[in-house]
């Protein structure tokens, strides 16, 4: 059994709050899909005890991300699941955001543990540093 802890910031323009609703609401826009189907869809619902899954669409496959454990608007966001892993894993996601001048530093905080090796590790930070650093940042700083 292995452990992966991931640390990662990044600054964004934009306020808290539509970085919140970014994460939340707005994921669909700008999350990476695992379905190769033009109909796949994935969707966060903001409650305690919301969803984080993937549609493939059309009856097809579905995945569920992991689960909405705590929920403060504007200012954190902690998920529990196996967020896509392949293996028998337990894990955390936690987003804090924190205003900064002009913008909002963004914290995540991803820890799993279970079948993950060197490889999983190295998967999983480079997918984050995409998914925040480019397609999130593009997002929120296009659509204010």
């Amino acid at each position: 059994m292995e452990m992966i802890q991931i640390e990662q910031e990044t600054v964004l323009a934009a306020n808290p709050q539509h970085i919140f609703e970014a994460l939340t609401t707005g994921i669909g826009a700008w999350w990476m899909h695992m379905f190769e189907s033009p109909t796949a869809t994935i969707r966060l619902e903001p409650a305690l005890g919301g969803r984080f899954y993937e549609e493939a669409g059309q009856g097809m496959e579905s995945i569920l991300y992991a689960t909405v454990t705590y929920l403060e608007p504007g200012k954190k966001l902690s998920m529990a699941g196996p967020m896509g892993s392949d293996g028998p894993v337990l894990g955390t996601i936690d987003y804090e955001l924190i205003p900064e001048g002009q913008g909002t530093r963004l914290k995540l905080s991803h820890r799993m543990i279970g079948a993950v090796d060197d490889d999983t590790r190295a998967s999983y930070t480079q997918g984050w540093q995409v998914l925040l650093d480019n397609r999130l940042k593009q997002y929120v700083e296009q659509s204010q």
